[in-house]
């Protein structure tokens, strides 16, 4: 199978490009060399890649890609990732301003733990919002709050937002920074206090 096609070349081509001013020749070269002739994970690798340029051709992506792009690890599912996730702030549009609605404890939960404070977002526009200050995908969850399978609470210090956690029952699912950065040691100790003291008891 050829990675690239007679459609696909010059937006592959504008994309190593864009990749040539983020990575060095030595990686870029890796990419194509090691990882796409890898025989174990050959078909994943090539689909992630053909799927990527097919984002690649929606119109204006490019504008998006230089006003967005977060540098990764280079490897076709972190450019993919990568894509997928600018794809969607650029694509997404939040379809209700209707309130969510959470059970009790969850909204109790809400307040400062230490130096960090814990906020519900109230809608989906606000979710959004929140999401797109965070670099991550956090708005596409606003189903599965409606649902009340996930709750999903924005971290602030000092009125700046810092973090995302995710809650399933009693369970924290995912607790990231911006752009999906792990969380200091610290501010994770707090958090997991809050955990015990605010939604276990």
């Amino acid at each position: 199978t050829k990675i690239f096609t007679e459609t696909s070349l010059r937006t592959a081509e504008k994309f190593i490009a864009f990749l040539k001013r983020h990575y060095t020749q030595k990686q870029i070269a890796k990419l194509f060399i090691v990882e796409m002739q890898d025989k174990t994970k050959y078909e994943i690798v090539i689909h992630e890649w053909e799927d990527s340029l097919r984002m690649l051709q929606t119109a204006n992506f490019f504008t998006h890609l230089e006003q967005n792009f977060i540098k990764v690890k280079l490897c076709v599912k972190n450019l993919h990732d990568e894509i997928v996730r600018i794809h969607h702030i650029v694509s997404y549009k939040p379809s209700s301003h209707k309130a969510f609605e959470y059970k009790d404890k969850y909204v109790a939960a809400q307040g400062e733990m230490g130096q960090l404070d814990f906020v519900l977002p109230k809608t989906e526009s606000e979710l959004y919002l929140m999401s797109k200050k965070l670099k991550n995908c956090m708005f596409s969850y606003a189903s599965k709050i409606t649902k009340g399978t996930s709750t999903v609470y924005g971290v602030y210090k000092k009125e700046a937002l810092l973090y995302a956690v995710e809650l399933q029952e009693h369970s924290i699912v995912q607790a990231k920074g911006v752009s999906n950065t792990h969380i200091p040691k610290e501010d994770m100790q707090l958090i997991s206090i809050w955990r015990e003291e605010k939604i276990i008891k």
